[in-house]
């Protein structure tokens, strides 16, 4: 039996739109790594420049992973109140994470795992709370993603410690998707 390429694409297409978590999971994927590669280039492009590539490097993985789990929350009806604003606050959730990761490197003395531990615990939270400002009504639910964030950051990136193959490296994304993805499915119930 022959599939035809168009029902195969809509075949997918109707299986991202159905289920958010997977959805959400390869948004993720997508925008972690992507966000990671252009913001760690462009930081090297501007190397001479110091701290403006570091906030240069942050703005660009901000807007990538904002405008791909913007695109993932989209998809659902029931995420109607969720605006393209969804990734200027991306942006600048990661320029405000940026200086707060920075302050907590030492954190490498303890081990390259510990290290990469805390920094990932430390930008992710920083990133979830000001992502929670743009749609969050109440301190609990803005605290709760915040948390969940932090918790996401720090398994993503001592997940990815020690692994040189790209393709292994996918494992840390897909573990902030997942955490980060229950997490919002469950917010409604804080």
């Amino acid at each position: 039996m022959q599939h035809r390429p168009q029902d195969v694409i809509a075949s997918i297409k109707q299986t991202l739109t159905t289920y958010f978590l997977l959805r959400w999971t390869l948004a993720n994927v997508t925008g972690w790594m992507l966000g990671i590669v252009a913001g760690a280039f462009l930081a090297d492009v501007l190397a001479g420049l110091h701290i403006i590539a570091v906030f240069a490097g942050g703005a660009v993985t901000g807007l990538i992973v904002g405008g791909m789990q913007w695109l993932a929350l989209r998809a659902s009806p029931q995420e109607d109140n969720i605006r393209p604003v969804w990734v200027g606050i991306s942006v600048l959730a990661a320029l405000c994470a940026v200086i707060p990761t920075m302050l907590v490197t030492p954190a490498i003395v303890f081990g390259v795992t510990v290290g990469f531990g805390v920094m990932g615990s430390v930008f992710g939270a920083c990133f979830g709370l000001v992502q929670s400002l743009g749609w969050e009504r109440s301190l609990e639910a803005g605290a709760f993603w915040a948390l969940v964030n932090g918790l996401a950051g720090c398994l993503c990136s001592t997940t990815m410690v020690g692994l040189s193959s790209p393709v292994l490296c996918v494992l840390g994304p897909v573990v902030f998707g997942l955490v980060t993805g229950v997490a919002w499915l469950r917010r409604s119930e804080i």
